[in-house]
């Protein structure tokens, strides 16, 4: 992916987090983002930090990666997890 690609794309999700919880949070909790750079080992990575986020962190929302390996590996992460 291209690299100022990807810093838009992270300028963006902290854009929306910063207007979302300025307007109160989602469901009146506070949004907290949480980007993780899995360029190295994108696939095998994705699946990992999904997991984490899913079953570790109990996280409520998932804002899928940007790149068509790391999304097709959260993406079969996730409907693994059933969640």
């Amino acid at each position: 992916m291209n690299a100022d690609l990807a810093a838009d794309y992270r300028k963006a999700l902290k854009l929306w987090e910063a207007e979302v919880n300025a307007a109160g949070g989602l469901l009146g909790r506070p949004v907290e983002l949480r980007l993780l750079d899995e360029r190295p080992r994108r696939r095998r990575a994705s699946r990992s930090s999904t997991r984490r986020l899913i079953v570790e962190e109990r996280a409520q929302l998932l804002i899928g990666p940007y790149g068509s390996a790391a999304t097709r590996a959260a993406r079969e992460r996730r409907s693994a997890s059933g969640a």
